[in-house]
């Protein structure tokens, strides 16, 4: 499992350096918005709404991580034995990477849960998905903070951190009672997760 998180990462950035996924377009573009203050998810409307904007958040986040490493890679970035020698840091970006792909494909799931059996009968995939939501969006930051702190120069560290903290996903959830709203579904139901 260990080479598949270095290769989920190593393949995003030999697609972006060959041209095919725009990472550093989009990484420029989000570091320039939030120089500016004007770093805005799109609108959208709907009870997931807050995930969707944490979610477009945290691949943000790895935009500007993503770019991180490989200008800190300099020329050596072309290389696949120099960027696979990263290991840690490759590590810490699949880490993000897995992160943002578990609450997106959360996040759709109870979108189709909620779209089958309604809002007022979602409350259980709700809780289930903001739940994993506040460990990820716990763990994206921290993984992002690594690879910068690791790759960058002290100085450009600290203003990238700085554009991070405003891509931070996480929201604040009181794990206690969602856990227990958890638990209580699964008691209540003999032992089953009734989603």
């Amino acid at each position: 499992n260990e080479i598949n998180r270095l290769v989920i990462t190593s393949t995003i950035l030999k697609r972006a350096g060959q041209g095919r996924l725009p990472l550093l377009p989009a990484a420029l573009e989000t570091v320039a918005a939030a120089r500016k203050g004007q770093l805005e998810p799109p609108a959208s409307d709907g009870p997931l709404v807050d995930m969707r904007q944490r979610i477009w958040q945290a691949k943000r986040l790895f935009h500007v991580v993503g770019v991180t490493f490989v200008q800190a890679l300099g020329e050596k970035a072309k290389d696949q034995m120099a960027v696979m020698a990263q290991q840690e840091s490759l590590g810490w970006m699949s880490d993000i990477v897995m992160e943002i792909y578990a609450m997106e494909s959360m996040m759709l799931r109870t979108q189709k849960v909620i779209d089958t059996k309604g809002e007022e009968k979602s409350a259980l995939p709700v809780a289930l998905m903001n739940y994993h939501a506040d460990r990820a969006s716990r763990n994206i930051p921290a993984a992002a903070e690594n690879v910068i702190t690791s790759t960058a120069e002290p100085t450009a560290a600290a203003a990238l951190l700085r554009v991070t903290a405003q891509l931070n996903p996480h929201r604040p959830l009181n794990l206690r009672d969602t856990g227990r709203q958890i638990a209580r579904a699964v008691l209540d139901s003999n032992g089953e997760l009734p989603v």
